[in-house]
């Protein structure tokens, strides 16, 4: 008899971690972007499957870890699916994701540059900085920041400030990718004056 309660407590454990286990499966690394601080963003609308309900992260959202939604640790659940992702790259199966981050070339440049390799940031749209890597979108943010930042005349550099606005500016063109870039930078910015 006491074979028989061991074995139905195994049998009651294994299906009460089920969900879990097929949420996990399912989520999909293409879907997530690592951030630098163990964070995760959502690069599309996702269902998080298996969890007894239904749970959508919406695109542009960040998981950070330790956070629960319904009483689970999604960034827990991706550091553990997608354990090859590293901060600062989007997953490797995401369009444009052939090499990691720190090797990659600069896949904006490739794509969206003239003959001689410029790209102009007048014409450069959110959708166009958030398809590749994350890398290459930070790089041109920094570069926007200190180009304001000189029309302004300021010459001092806040660095968190100013990777905490890189971040706000991805989030901003992941749920907004039909604006210009010159457009989202002075939305954010408003934002951040108010």
């Amino acid at each position: 008899m006491r074979h028989l309660t061991v074995i139905a407590a195994l049998i009651i454990a294994f299906v009460s971690a089920a969900p879990f286990a097929q949420a996990q499966d399912q989520i999909g690394c293409d879907n997530f972007m690592k951030n630098a601080d163990g964070s995760w963003t959502a690069l599309n609308n996702t269902d998080i499957p298996g969890l007894g309900r239904k749970l959508t992260i919406r695109q542009g959202s960040v998981v950070r870890p330790g956070a629960t939604i319904m009483s689970y640790d999604i960034a827990a659940m991706l550091d553990q699916q997608c354990p090859g992702v590293m901060p600062g790259a989007v997953a490797p199966n995401q369009p444009g994701a052939t090499a990691p981050a720190a090797t990659a070339p600069a896949e904006l440049q490739k794509r969206y540059g003239d003959a001689t390799g410029n790209i102009d940031i007048q014409t450069l749209t959110c959708g166009q900085l958030v398809s590749g890597y994350q890398e290459d979108a930070e790089f041109v943010l920094l570069w926007s920041s200190g180009w304001y930042n000189g029309l302004a005349r300021r010459s001092t550099l806040n660095m968190p400030a100013i990777k905490q606005g890189i971040q706000t500016l991805i989030a901003y063109c992941q749920a907004n990718k039909d604006k210009r870039l010159t457009e989202a930078i002075d939305a954010v910015a408003k934002g951040a004056r108010r």
